[in-house]
């Protein structure tokens, strides 16, 4: 758990630091964007769906790319208030305040009704609870995108725990070595 930690800070410090300058975020951004699109190809989801992203950061590079290239209605949330006011200042660099919102809230106590696809970020904590939480919550029929770390790096950040009561429908690995799960809620027989 303290190496995930310290692994969050470093990305937390890099993404301060990129979001100083619009042409250091646009390469950053550029950088993701197609392997962004692919992750979220493994998500059947309707062109109008609603989608929440848990723990957007400071830079929420998923969250614009999304904006630019779906027509999806995307909410972001993250606890710290520092990293909503610079997502938020991001949003409206890219012109998408219609298409985004970007609240500050807790993923244990948020709202999930209504959400076609929830999106648990790499570095939201406590990982296992949130899960756990969206899982018992959420509407039937929601997806979750879960991100992790590839199973070759479990060793030095970790194992997750990943729940019992669902049903996993697809893995994609990233190419930063996050691997995506998609997952939906086990329904009862």
């Amino acid at each position: 758990m303290k190496r995930i930690k310290i692994h969050n800070k470093i990305i937390s410090y890099f993404e301060k630091i990129l979001e100083k300058s619009l042409v250091l975020t646009k390469i950053y951004i550029t950088f993701f964007k197609k392997m962004t699109l692919k992750e979220f190809s493994i998500t059947p989801i309707p062109d109008n769906a609603k989608v929440l992203i848990i723990g957007c950061g400071s830079l929420p590079h998923t969250m614009i790319i999304l904006g630019l290239e779906k027509k999806w209605k995307i909410t972001g949330i993250d606890i710290d208030p520092k990293a909503v006011k610079e997502a938020k200042s991001m949003i409206k660099k890219y012109k998408l305040k219609g298409e985004i919102e970007i609240i500050q809230n807790n993923g244990l106590t948020v709202d999930l009704a209504g959400y076609d696809l929830i999106v648990v970020s790499y570095d939201v904590q406590p990982k296992d609870k949130m899960l756990e939480r969206i899982i018992k919550d959420m509407d039937d029929k929601t997806l979750i995108l879960y991100r992790t770390t590839w199973e070759s790096f479990e060793k030095i950040y970790g194992k997750e725990k990943i729940a019992k009561n669902v049903n996993i429908l697809k893995t994609f690995y990233r190419s930063d070595f996050i691997k995506s799960i998609l997952m939906i809620r086990r329904t009862k027989e």
